[in-house]
């Protein structure tokens, strides 16, 4: 009886020494994937064993010096592109103002390169900020596809919308609208005058929304290259190719904030590429 009671209060003392000790890990775990996925909002608890809570004070001198730089890099940006903005906006101010003169397509070429060089300020500072702070709301997927190609197809672009089943999710809604123009862009600017399709699906397991297009499709080597900042398959760098090579980096970047997943494939036809954003089972709202 002696023996089994002893047995009885180490096997309880083993317990609470066990879970004193992985509580403060787990929190720690927890913390770093909030924190790889851009959260700095809170701070870990710095209790527990000594050994513990010193890791748990270096952790949270590493999540504010990442915060520092994060928010420094957004600034910068910030910054570089409203002193670039100023002389863009006098020099389209001054084209316009050319209207009508001789070298007219001098000057239509000089337009386009302001607009590009606009873009690409916008799409820099969004890659920097990552649509942070955005709160999650009900948001009926198909609808916000036939709104996307209903706009594409205004300006006489060949984006379809296919019906499908009701597609509820609870989500960050301009995150989404953000990831799936950027694809249906890129879709369309490789695939020529082809049809680019919007379809959702709603599984058991997610609710995958696609963009298919019929252009000339993508390497398997290179899926994970085009996600990387200023990376194009097309290396000319002519606007009529693509565009700055940022599009799918904010994708990507999105999609890991949301904890959705990315993903490609290639078309049933051998033709064309399927980009596919998975959303997890608890965005559903069904």
């Amino acid at each position: 009886l002696l023996a089994a009671a002893g047995l009885f209060v180490a096997f309880a003392l083993s317990i609470l020494l066990v879970r004193r000790i992985t509580r403060p890990l787990a929190t720690m775990a927890e913390a770093a994937h909030r924190i790889g996925h851009g959260d700095f909002s809170s701070s870990i608890p710095e209790s527990g064993p000594r050994e513990i809570a010193e890791l748990a004070v270096r952790l949270n001198e590493m999540e504010a010096q990442i915060g520092r730089l994060l928010e420094n890099r957004t600034t910068l940006l910030a910054g570089i592109s409203h002193d670039l903005r100023t002389p863009l906006a006098r020099m389209r101010l001054e084209l316009e103002l050319l209207q009508g003169e001789e070298n007219s397509e001098l000057i239509e070429g000089l337009g386009n390169d302001i607009s590009e060089m606009e873009t690409l300020i916008s799409q820099t500072l969004l890659l920097a900020r990552g649509q942070g702070g955005e709160e999650a709301v009900k948001v009926d997927i198909n609808a916000l596809l036939q709104e996307i190609a209903a706009d594409y197809q205004a300006a006489n672009k060949p984006v379809e919308y296919r019906s499908s089943g009701q597609c509820l999710a609870t989500l960050r809604a301009k995150a989404l609208k953000r990831v799936l123009i950027n694809l249906v862009e890129n879709a369309v600017g490789y695939s020529g005058h082809q049809t680019v399709s919007l379809e959702c699906d709603n599984t058991d397991q997610a609710i995958s929304v696609r963009v298919i297009d019929k252009g000339p499709g993508i390497p398997e080597s290179d899926y994970d290259r085009i996600f990387q900042p200023f990376q194009r398959l097309e290396n000319s760098r002519s606007r009529a190719t693509g565009g700055s090579g940022l599009g799918l980096a904010i994708v990507q970047q999105l999609c890991r904030a949301n904890d959705w997943e990315i993903a490609l494939s290639p078309a049933p036809k051998g033709t064309g590429t399927i980009f596919e954003v998975k959303l997890p089972k608890f965005a559903r709202d069904d």
